[in-house]
């Protein structure tokens, strides 16, 4: 069974993760050791309240590896959103935004080979 120990220190401003998947802020923890974060309310166990079995989310801790894992998911997300939104013509680019684009991945093209 995970240690839970962590969860009975959590205070407002604590970063905690979402099924360790989104980074969030523990808004404020009630006195009953309920912890409310993005407006959810989750039990001192770390489940969520009123959660069901097709929309369930539970609170993990939010360790260096696990944030770090997901910034690099949603940095790379943001990547793959900008640059599909740049083949699909919804961003412009000039000139030189192009050619610093095609050197760039000009470059992943060698590194690959």
């Amino acid at each position: 069974m995970p240690n839970k120990d962590w969860i009975k220190n959590l205070k407002p401003g604590d970063q905690v993760t979402i099924n360790g998947k989104y980074v969030k802020l523990v808004e404020r923890v009630t006195p009953s050791g309920r912890i409310v974060v993005g407006g959810a309310t989750y039990n001192s166990d770390g489940s969520m309240r009123g959660g069901s079995s097709w929309n369930h989310s539970w609170l993990v801790e939010a360790t260096p590896d696990i944030i770090e894992r997901i910034t690099s998911k949603e940095t790379i997300d943001r990547a793959r959103q900008l640059a599909r939104q740049v083949c699909e013509g919804k961003i412009d680019v000039d000139l030189q935004q192009a050619q610093s684009l095609i050197d760039l991945i000009s470059g992943w093209n060698e590194e690959a080979a």
